[in-house]
């Protein structure tokens, strides 16, 4: 075995951070945690043979030999004579359509610009649909399901203002609609439904819609451990990339709550406006430029919905409030 080459099967991938790196296991959905020395070492020698490394670190022979055989046993790596057999994955983001999700602000105003907008929908190439029902609009809801019937949209996630028995009219509009994927009720502050009950794809959240949306991570079990997710991250901002806001007046936005507004779904064409150079600018915003999580191990798993906000002082992206997870000391907060 000696004599064979190493080399990290494809969907699993290396990732440093300041103090420590991890291979992540996109196939088993898991993460391993190593020294950056470690992780230094399975990039560089990846594809040469193992009697190199040994030769290359004479004085480490027995600490090395444990980590190949963790590698081996958990099937990070692959031992073989003909590694070029086993061909990376580019890491390269493509998609066909020039928008994936859009997020729409519901009340009485907004049933003026649904019928425009939906001519649009299948046009831009949505797959996703993310509405925000205010309070006492079922109606305008039912207006929007009827118009998208026939559309491209594989999902639709409800954000609705919670109020007293709404439940049973979102549970009847659920039972007509299968693409509706995921229901979170905000605002919660009393519910006839015993909501500690485990309902499937259905969540209760006592915080405001912009606590919702800006959520920061609580733990690991928050990391999106998918290699598309990972691919996105390595080249765009994972949470806002080819996404857009539409508020209840049909303004177009980059994300909720955005001060500015690049046009009007009444006025112009969804397509043209988001060609401003803010809009794809703010989608290219990776973690590598933000501080402090350029330095964390986790940053092309994790989901952080907060906004990124240029820091004229120090030249990079910053974030207002603090994660829960510290990558300088790897704790959670």
């Amino acid at each position: 075995m000696i004599n064979k080459k190493i080399k990290l099967f494809s969907c699993c991938l290396p990732v440093k951070g300041i103090n420590r790196g991890v291979v992540i296991d996109f196939k088993r959905k898991i993460f391993h945690v190593f020294s950056n020395e470690i992780i230094d070492v399975v990039d560089e020698y990846s594809n040469k043979s193992i009697y190199t490394i040994f030769q290359d670190f004479k004085k480490s022979k027995s600490i090395l030999k444990k980590y190949i055989n963790y590698f081996v046993e958990n099937e990070i790596v692959v031992i073989s004579n003909e590694t070029e057999n086993f061909i990376d994955i580019s890491t390269e983001f493509l998609k066909p359509f020039e928008l994936d999700t859009v997020t729409l602000e519901l009340d009485r105003n907004a049933a003026e610009y649904l019928i425009p907008l939906n001519e649009q929908l299948d046009l831009l190439g949505i797959s996703c649909l993310k509405v925000i029902l205010k309070r006492n609009n079922i109606e305008i809801l039912q207006k929007l399901l009827v118009l998208i019937s026939n559309s491209k949209i594989q999902t639709i996630t409800l954000f609705v203002e919670h109020e007293t028995d709404i439940e049973t009219d979102i549970d009847v509009i659920k039972n007509g609609q299968p693409r509706i994927n995921e229901i979170i009720y905000y605002n919660v502050e009393n519910s006839s439904r015993d909501i500690s009950l485990d309902l499937p794809n259905i969540y209760y959240e006592n915080g405001t819609i912009q606590e919702i949306f800006f959520k920061k991570i609580n733990s690991a079990e928050n990391f999106v451990l998918e290699h598309e997710y990972y691919i996105e991250s390595l080249n765009f901002n994972s949470i806002y990339n080819r996404s857009i806001f539409i508020d209840a007046e049909g303004n177009i936005k980059r994300y909720l709550d955005d001060k500015k507004i690049y046009g009007n779904v009444l006025k112009g064409k969804i397509e043209e406006i988001i060609k401003n150079q803010d809009f794809t600018n703010f989608w290219k915003i990776t973690k590598d430029q933000i501080k402090t999580c350029k330095d964390c191990e986790f940053r092309y798993v994790c989901p952080d919905g907060r906004i990124p906000e240029k820091s004229t002082e120090i030249k990079q992206y910053i974030h207002q409030t603090k994660c829960n997870y510290d990558p300088y000391k790897n704790v959670w907060n």
